[in-house]
């Protein structure tokens, strides 16, 4: 009797831990002719796209796992009502939350109004554990249960989060952050991550490190001024601010420690980029390092210039449709002029 064929759809955090994790998929996976796999990248900062994307990812018989993110609520609610339709097997088989972030998915209340009705109800397994340094680390012994994990798991919570103390943590990720994350048709090539020897990673990190902070110094000397309101009792807050001239990817990691260390020298300990993108849109990158958290200021900033925009820990984005929406909103100046700086942000609200 031939094996009835399996549908796997991995939703994941777009993001070095994200994919990786999702790579894991196709290793143990991808050579079977009886599975398909589909990868969807689940993208953080924006609930519609979030909510619509599962949703449109849901059909009977499939296998739905969410890696390095979850579901909403009301995610996890219409995951339930929508696909079971009312109907007996027109459910997914089963979905499976496997995420080391701190989020709250309870499950519960919305299988027991289920128990009495003769409906099939799909499985739902959730795997949340903050204790875990990444996503890669909780993900990897479910696939390969008793396998020795690769070496470069030990460096993918670190590069995630930002925290690089040693060079050869910095030249790892220059070589890890040359892939492509976002693009769910690259999922599959980032195994070569799991079976390159650590030193040849690192071979191949070096020159690209260098590159990054030979790019990125090139632009210590082009920071301005802008004011932006961040807040309630964050009014007319003066930040420094830079344009980025070549795609963002050629700074690498450097250009976090120089907006950093730019945040540092204002009083909001704030910094932001202008980075145009390939769309004709403008996105302003936001990075704190003091009291006024990134995630908030970026959800203050998008209200006032009706905008999009999100973020998390201590960065976030607000993106602009255009140059124009951005050049209307956010006025630069060469040099630190207060007065200047404050009429252009009354002009901005007026």
């Amino acid at each position: 009797m031939q094996a009835q064929n399996r549908n796997i759809v991995v939703l994941y955090d777009p993001d070095i831990d994200g994919g990786l994790a999702a790579s894991f998929f196709a290793r143990k996976y991808g050579s079977n002719p009886a599975i398909q796999l589909k990868f969807v990248p689940l993208p953080h900062g924006r609930p519609d796209i979030h909510h619509d994307t599962i949703i449109k990812h849901l059909s009977p018989g499939s296998e739905i796992y969410f890696v390095d993110t979850a579901p909403t609520r009301r995610e996890m609610q219409e995951i339930v009502f929508k696909n079971l339709g009312f109907e007996h097997g027109k459910c997914i088989r089963s979905g499976t939350v496997w995420d080391h972030h701190d989020t709250e998915v309870d499950l519960n209340e919305f299988s027991i109004p289920w128990i009495d009705s003769g409906i099939e109800v799909p499985d739902f397994i959730v795997d949340i554990n903050p204790a875990m340094d990444s996503a890669t680390q909780l993900v990897w012994p479910k696939l390969f249960p008793g396998e020795e994990p690769p070496p470069i798991l030990e460096y993918i919570g670190k590069i995630e989060s930002g925290k690089l103390e040693t060079y050869d943590e910095r030249i790892i990720a220059a070589y890890v952050d040359s892939f492509n994350f976002y693009d769910e048709k690259s999922i599959p090539g980032l195994s070569i991550l799991c079976e390159l020897p650590l030193d040849e990673i690192k071979r191949r990190g070096e020159s690209l490190y260098a590159k990054h902070c030979e790019n990125t110094e090139t632009l210590r000397d082009k920071f301005k001024f802008t004011a932006l309101d961040l807040g309630p009792a964050n009014h007319n807050c003066v930040v420094p601010i830079v344009e980025i001239e070549l795609p963002l990817p050629e700074y690498g990691r450097p250009i976090e420690d120089l907006l950093k260390e730019k945040a540092l020298t204002s009083p909001s300990k704030i910094a932001c980029a202008a980075i145009p993108q390939n769309d004709g849109s403008v996105k302003l990158s936001v990075r704190s390092f003091g009291s006024i958290r990134a995630p908030d200021a970026v959800t203050y900033l998008k209200e006032i210039f009706k905008q999009s925009g999100g973020g998390r820990k201590n960065m976030g984005a607000v993106q602009f449709v255009d140059r124009k929406a951005f050049d209307s909103c956010v006025h630069i100046f060469p040099e630190e002029d207060r007065e200047a700086l404050v009429e252009a942000l009354v002009r901005t609200h007026s």
